[in-house]
């Protein structure tokens, strides 16, 4: 038993990249927006740069995502 499990924004906030690798693998509609959240934003703002490589090599997430920024851009 594992116990529980992050959702991805708790991986990411953590810097687990195993987990969030585990979790977009079954669920990769995820990698850019998960609950109205950008995982990329939040791995760039908290300078997770291993989860914001990995997001953008391997998934279409949005690199100029304005609108969840609240008009500002990732980096």
């Amino acid at each position: 038993n594992e116990g529980i499990q992050p959702d991805l924004i708790s991986a990411v906030y953590l810097g687990d990249l195993d987990r969030v690798k585990a979790i977009l693998l079954k669920s990769p509609k995820w990698a850019d927006n998960y609950q109205d959240k950008s995982p990329l934003r939040i791995a760039a703002s908290l300078g997770y740069t291993d989860i914001c490589k990995y997001l953008l090599e391997n998934y279409k997430v949005d690199v100029n995502d304005f609108k969840r920024g609240q008009g500002h851009p990732i980096i």
